[in-house]
Protein backbone atom coordinates (compact mmCIF):
# COMPACT_ATOMS: atom_id res chain seq x y z
CA UNK A 1 0.00 0.00 0.00
CA UNK A 2 1.38 3.41 -0.93
CA UNK A 3 2.10 5.80 1.86
CA UNK A 4 0.86 9.32 1.27
CA UNK A 5 3.45 12.07 1.12
CA UNK A 6 1.75 15.40 0.69
CA UNK A 7 2.59 18.91 1.61
CA UNK A 8 -0.18 20.49 3.67
CA UNK A 9 -0.74 24.21 3.55
CA UNK A 10 1.81 24.68 6.34
CA UNK A 11 4.32 22.45 4.59
CA UNK A 12 4.05 19.37 6.79
CA UNK A 13 4.42 15.87 5.40
CA UNK A 14 1.60 13.40 5.93
CA UNK A 15 2.12 9.68 5.63
CA UNK A 16 0.38 6.54 6.85
CA UNK A 17 1.77 5.09 10.08
CA UNK A 18 4.63 2.84 8.99
CA UNK A 19 7.97 4.35 8.02
CA UNK A 20 8.57 4.80 4.29
CA UNK A 21 11.77 3.28 3.00
CA UNK A 22 11.20 3.16 -0.76
CA UNK A 23 10.84 6.27 -2.94
CA UNK A 24 7.84 4.64 -4.65
CA UNK A 25 6.02 4.78 -1.31
CA UNK A 26 5.96 8.58 -1.52
CA UNK A 27 3.34 10.61 -3.33
CA UNK A 28 3.00 14.25 -4.25
CA UNK A 29 -0.61 15.18 -4.99
CA UNK A 30 -1.34 11.43 -4.96
CA UNK A 31 1.19 10.71 -7.75
CA UNK A 32 4.19 8.37 -7.33
CA UNK A 33 7.32 7.30 -9.15
CA UNK A 34 6.41 4.37 -11.43
CA UNK A 35 2.84 5.57 -12.06
CA UNK A 36 1.70 6.49 -15.56
CA UNK A 37 0.81 10.11 -16.27
CA UNK A 38 -2.09 8.65 -18.28
CA UNK A 39 -3.68 7.62 -14.97
CA UNK A 40 -4.07 11.32 -14.13
CA UNK A 41 -4.20 13.24 -17.42
CA UNK A 42 -5.39 12.57 -20.96
CA UNK A 43 -2.78 12.17 -23.71
CA UNK A 44 -4.09 15.40 -25.26
CA UNK A 45 -3.63 17.30 -22.00
CA UNK A 46 -0.10 15.90 -21.55
CA UNK A 47 0.80 17.06 -25.08
CA UNK A 48 -0.31 20.58 -24.12
CA UNK A 49 1.82 20.74 -20.97
CA UNK A 50 4.95 22.88 -21.14
CA UNK A 51 7.83 20.61 -22.22
CA UNK A 52 11.30 21.07 -20.70
CA UNK A 53 14.07 19.57 -22.82
CA UNK A 54 17.72 18.97 -22.00
CA UNK A 55 20.86 18.51 -24.09
CA UNK A 56 20.80 14.78 -23.41
CA UNK A 57 17.28 13.74 -24.42
CA UNK A 58 16.95 10.38 -22.65
CA UNK A 59 14.30 12.05 -20.44
CA UNK A 60 12.29 15.24 -20.58
CA UNK A 61 9.97 16.99 -18.17
CA UNK A 62 6.44 18.26 -18.56
CA UNK A 63 5.15 21.07 -16.40
CA UNK A 64 1.48 21.57 -15.72
CA UNK A 65 -0.04 24.94 -16.40
CA UNK A 66 -3.32 26.21 -14.99
CA UNK A 67 -4.12 22.97 -13.19
CA UNK A 68 -5.77 22.89 -9.80
CA UNK A 69 -3.91 20.92 -7.17
CA UNK A 70 -4.55 20.63 -3.47
CA UNK A 71 -1.12 21.61 -2.16
CA UNK A 72 0.92 22.91 -5.08
CA UNK A 73 0.68 25.72 -7.58
CA UNK A 74 2.60 23.81 -10.25
CA UNK A 75 3.62 20.19 -10.88
CA UNK A 76 6.42 18.78 -13.03
CA UNK A 77 6.94 15.19 -14.16
CA UNK A 78 9.98 13.46 -15.65
CA UNK A 79 9.33 10.81 -18.31
CA UNK A 80 11.47 8.88 -20.80
CA UNK A 81 11.67 9.95 -24.41
CA UNK A 82 9.28 7.99 -26.69
CA UNK A 83 7.55 6.24 -23.77
CA UNK A 84 3.95 5.86 -24.92
CA UNK A 85 2.92 4.88 -21.37
CA UNK A 86 4.37 8.07 -19.86
CA UNK A 87 5.87 6.24 -16.85
CA UNK A 88 6.91 8.78 -14.19
CA UNK A 89 10.54 8.87 -13.02
CA UNK A 90 10.35 12.28 -11.31
CA UNK A 91 7.52 14.15 -9.53
CA UNK A 92 7.95 17.74 -8.39
CA UNK A 93 5.54 20.15 -6.74
CA UNK A 94 6.26 23.88 -6.66
CA UNK A 95 4.91 26.81 -4.67
CA UNK A 96 5.84 30.39 -5.50
CA UNK A 97 7.30 32.95 -3.10
CA UNK A 98 7.74 36.17 -5.12
CA UNK A 99 10.53 38.13 -3.42
CA UNK A 100 9.83 36.31 -0.15
CA UNK A 101 13.07 34.44 0.47
CA UNK A 102 12.51 34.23 4.22
CA UNK A 103 9.08 32.59 3.79
CA UNK A 104 10.53 30.15 1.26
CA UNK A 105 13.26 29.11 3.70
CA UNK A 106 10.74 28.67 6.52
CA UNK A 107 8.59 26.46 4.28
CA UNK A 108 11.64 24.42 3.23
CA UNK A 109 12.65 23.97 6.88
CA UNK A 110 9.15 22.71 7.78
CA UNK A 111 9.22 20.21 4.91
CA UNK A 112 12.72 19.08 5.96
CA UNK A 113 11.49 18.43 9.50
CA UNK A 114 8.57 16.47 8.05
CA UNK A 115 10.88 14.27 6.00
CA UNK A 116 13.14 13.62 9.00
CA UNK A 117 10.12 12.59 11.07
CA UNK A 118 8.98 10.11 8.41
CA UNK A 119 12.21 8.53 7.22
CA UNK A 120 15.05 7.94 9.64
CA UNK A 121 18.75 7.71 8.83
CA UNK A 122 18.70 9.25 5.37
CA UNK A 123 21.96 10.80 4.25
CA UNK A 124 21.38 14.54 3.73
CA UNK A 125 23.40 16.99 1.64
CA UNK A 126 22.81 20.76 1.86
CA UNK A 127 24.41 23.19 -0.57
CA UNK A 128 23.92 26.40 -2.53
CA UNK A 129 23.79 26.16 -6.32
CA UNK A 130 24.73 29.38 -8.11
CA UNK A 131 23.25 30.02 -11.56
CA UNK A 132 26.46 31.61 -12.85
CA UNK A 133 25.44 31.44 -16.51
CA UNK A 134 22.11 33.27 -16.12
CA UNK A 135 21.97 37.04 -16.63
CA UNK A 136 24.08 38.71 -13.92
CA UNK A 137 25.05 35.41 -12.23
CA UNK A 138 23.45 36.41 -8.91
CA UNK A 139 20.61 33.85 -8.88
CA UNK A 140 20.93 30.84 -6.60
CA UNK A 141 19.10 27.87 -5.08
CA UNK A 142 19.50 26.52 -1.55
CA UNK A 143 19.23 22.75 -2.03
CA UNK A 144 18.74 19.80 0.31
CA UNK A 145 19.06 16.26 -1.03
CA UNK A 146 17.90 13.24 0.99
CA UNK A 147 19.39 9.97 -0.29
CA UNK A 148 17.76 6.56 0.00
CA UNK A 149 19.93 3.41 0.07
CA UNK A 150 19.01 2.60 -3.55
CA UNK A 151 20.19 6.03 -4.79
CA UNK A 152 16.74 7.58 -5.23
CA UNK A 153 16.24 11.00 -3.64
CA UNK A 154 13.93 13.58 -2.22
CA UNK A 155 15.20 17.02 -3.23
CA UNK A 156 14.03 20.34 -1.80
CA UNK A 157 15.16 23.70 -3.09
CA UNK A 158 14.35 27.38 -2.71
CA UNK A 159 15.27 29.48 -5.73
CA UNK A 160 16.07 33.16 -5.37
CA UNK A 161 16.18 34.71 -8.84
CA UNK A 162 18.09 37.95 -9.24
CA UNK A 163 16.25 41.11 -10.29
CA UNK A 164 17.92 40.78 -13.71
CA UNK A 165 16.47 37.28 -14.27
CA UNK A 166 13.06 38.25 -12.90
CA UNK A 167 12.97 41.11 -15.40
CA UNK A 168 14.45 39.20 -18.35
CA UNK A 169 12.56 35.91 -18.03
CA UNK A 170 9.65 36.83 -15.76
CA UNK A 171 10.59 33.98 -13.40
CA UNK A 172 9.34 33.92 -9.79
CA UNK A 173 11.16 32.80 -6.64
CA UNK A 174 9.90 29.36 -5.61
CA UNK A 175 10.29 26.26 -3.51
CA UNK A 176 10.09 22.78 -5.04
CA UNK A 177 9.68 19.40 -3.38
CA UNK A 178 10.69 16.56 -5.70
CA UNK A 179 10.96 12.79 -5.59
CA UNK A 180 13.46 11.25 -8.00
CA UNK A 181 14.01 7.67 -9.04
CA UNK A 182 17.70 6.69 -9.03
CA UNK A 183 17.85 6.55 -12.83
CA UNK A 184 16.37 10.04 -13.18
CA UNK A 185 18.54 11.52 -10.42
CA UNK A 186 21.69 10.07 -12.00
CA UNK A 187 20.66 11.41 -15.41
CA UNK A 188 19.75 14.93 -14.26
CA UNK A 189 22.92 15.14 -12.14
CA UNK A 190 25.39 13.79 -14.69
CA UNK A 191 24.07 13.63 -18.26
CA UNK A 192 21.16 16.01 -18.83
CA UNK A 193 23.22 19.20 -19.26
CA UNK A 194 26.18 17.73 -21.17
Amino acid sequence: MKKLLAIAVLGLFLITPSQADDIRDFQIEGISIGDSLLDYFSKEKIKNFHKIKYRDDKFYQVETKNQKFKDYESMTFGVKKNDKNFIIYYVGGTNFFPNKEKECKIFKKEVTLGIKSIVKNLKKDDYRFNYKNLADGKSYADVSDFFFKDGSTIRLWCVNWSKAIEGEKNWVDNMTTAINSKIFYDWISNEAHQ
